[in-house]
């Protein structure tokens, strides 16, 4: 390549998804592979971080700038120059760690390769099925020096909804750690510094009590897991389970004899924000920023972003997981038969089973659970005392509604960040380039349509794992959870739940709702509006959506055009006329 060609030539990585695990390399010209596959979690979903990274060097240096996520906060920075030889990294896992070995390149097995842009300055397209993953490379040649702004563009999302690279945060546009922070957490200490409100401490429970009414969190919504997958493992066992409360947009841990409460609250445009608040009386309480959560909460297991999951793992008498056995990530596609365990569950489902109220007996064998003894509890009293518990019970109910949205709050993170970064990254490229500031590459518009369309589908419950049997909780949280509403003229609502053969009679999510959803960047919300019209009026009748009857799409049609305010004129129009996107 000559250095005439390389001064005006834009450089891409397209990163390549492989069975195989390990690292890879690349070296055509000037190459950096990102990352090979990772590990499995348990359910046979693939889990992808920054292992394996090898870089290989050209005929001058090269700067690699990567974002990844270190013990305290979102968005470490790492760089390194690269000598006049090769050399090996391993790559940042989620925790932070970075690890270095020397290793001679050979560069036959290749996981990127770099992609000459054409000579008139527009962009190719971008393909992989990597995604989410942004690069800054600088490109020293011996004549000439040009800055490029790598955007890894999005061609598959085949595991997109499984998997994920954890992409940056702290840096614009994202900043996750800087102020103002917007959640719901955020205000309630705004206000205990103002002098507005205080908290209340009372016994057994400290300030639970007064927090879940402060942030108003139902009682009903308890729900009890102990197995050791807390930072507070320490005091948690099947005799002392951390009990869980949730509402739209908060989630509080609560464990007995522990030192501190935990909470995660999710911020409309960041996602979760983690706190703590010390249990011990005395002084003014505080919500203080817990920012090493993000060691376990924005991992692949999160999407990459800052967020929450529910895990189902093979637990021991103690309430260690047996990760050698594997473990699940839950949400609404997982079977029953995968759900729960390490949990305590009451409530009735007939002939499905879980894996709730168990622990392995058989270590030898410790993927085998006996899931009878564990079935159709509506008392736990017999297996633990709960006497100094807020309630007696772990409802499988507010166990179902809390895995679906814990997910979704993830996705709901995921496309807001990927759609402001690819928007950011966007222009910075067409100042580079001479090019409109409105014009999108379509690597870009793949980013923003692909983390949309994922979004789409989970909203409106794609791949449901159905029910059955009926199923029931035995905290009243069934019956208090709908009453939150917003109801159409006719008295229906997105909260209103089915439990017969599926979670909710109208199966479009109530987080539709949240300050999350009308957070999200213009260019996001527009193409879902503009697809979630076409599913509901009947234009798009693809697989993801078969599971929507007639009946479905036009009920939840009708509901939102009475209690979504924000939705485009055009929606009031059947069917649709204009299907222009961006």
């Amino acid at each position: 390549m000559k250095a005439s060609s390389r001064a005006r030539a834009s450089l891409f990585v397209r990163s390549q998804v492989r069975e195989a695990g390990g690292s890879g390399r690349v070296c055509p010209d000037a190459a950096i592979p990102l990352a090979g596959r990772d590990s499995s979690n348990g359910s046979g979903n693939l889990q992808h971080s920054l292992g394996g990274i090898e870089v290989c060097r050209p005929e001058s240096s090269i700067e690699v700038s990567q974002w990844g996520i270190s013990p305290i906060g979102v968005g470490h920075y790492a760089q390194f120059d690269q000598p006049p030889s090769c050399r090996s990294a391993e790559g940042r896992s989620p925790d932070g760690s970075f690890r270095e070995r020397g290793q001679s390149c050979g560069c036959g097995k290749i996981l990127a390769m770099m992609q000459k842009s054409y000579a008139g300055g527009t962009l190719p397209p971008l393909v992989g099925g990597n995604y989410g993953r942004d690069w800054l490379m600088r490109i020293s040649f011996s004549k000439c020096c040009l800055i490029l702004v790598m955007i890894l563009g999005i061609g598959s999302y085949r595991y997109l909804s499984q998997s994920s690279f954890v992409i940056s945060g702290n840096d614009a546009p994202i900043l996750y750690e800087a102020p103002p922070l917007k959640d719901p957490v955020a205000r309630l200490q705004k206000r205990i510094e103002q002098g507005t409100m205080q908290l209340e401490y009372s016994e057994p429970g400290g300030y639970l009590m007064s927090v879940l009414k402060q942030l108003s969190i139902p009682v009903s919504s308890q729900t009890l897991v102990f197995s050791k997958t807390s930072f507070q493992f320490q005091h948690i066992s099947p005799a002392n389970p951390r009990a869980l409360y949730f509402n739209d947009a908060v989630y509080v841990g609560w464990v007995q004899g522990g030192d501190v409460m935990e909470i995660s609250a999710v911020d409309p445009e960041r996602g979760a924000m983690f706190y703590t608040l010390d249990q011990r009386l005395g002084g003014k309480p505080k919500f203080v920023r817990r920012d090493e959560c993000l060691q376990c909460h924005a991992s692949p297991r999160t999407l990459g972003v800052p967020g929450h999951l529910v895990r189902s793992v093979y637990p021991d008498s103690e309430g260690l997981p047996l990760l050698q056995a594997g473990s699940f990530l839950t949400d609404h596609t997982s079977p029953l038969r995968e759900r729960w365990g390490g949990w305590y569950v009451t409530g009735t489902h007939g002939t499905l089973r879980h894996m709730g109220n168990q622990w392995v007996k058989d270590i030898s064998r410790s993927d085998q659970l006996d899931l009878e003894p564990g079935a159709n509890l509506i008392r736990l009293s017999d297996r633990v005392n709960l006497s100094r518990y807020a309630r007696q019970d772990s409802d499988l109910v507010a166990l179902m509604v809390l895995e679906h949205q814990t997910r979704l709050h993830n996705l709901l993170t995921r496309a807001n960040w990927e759609t402001r970064i690819a928007l950011h990254q966007q222009d910075d490229m067409n100042r580079i380039l001479g090019q409109p500031s409105d014009q999108w590459s379509d690597s870009t518009r793949r980013r923003i349509h692909g983390h949309a369309e994922e979004l789409l589908k989970y909203l409106l419950f794609s791949g449901e794992a159905k029910l059955d049997s009926p199923v029931a909780g035995t905290s009243g949280f069934q019956e208090e959870f709908p009453k939150a509403g917003p109801r159409d003229r006719r008295g229906r609502s997105l909260r209103d739940l089915d439990l017969k053969t599926r979670l909710f009679r109208y199966p479009c999510s109530f987080l539709i709702y949240s300050e999350a959803f009308d957070a999200l960047p213009t260019a996001a919300r527009d193409y879902l509006y503009r697809r979630l019209h076409e599913v509901l009026n009947g234009t798009d009748q693809g697989k993801d959506f078969s599971g929507l009857s007639v009946q479905d799409r036009t009920s939840i049609r009708e509901i939102l055009l009475d209690t979504k305010p924000d939705l485009p004129e055009y929606w009031k129009r059947t069917p649709a006329s204009d299907k222009s996107l961006h």
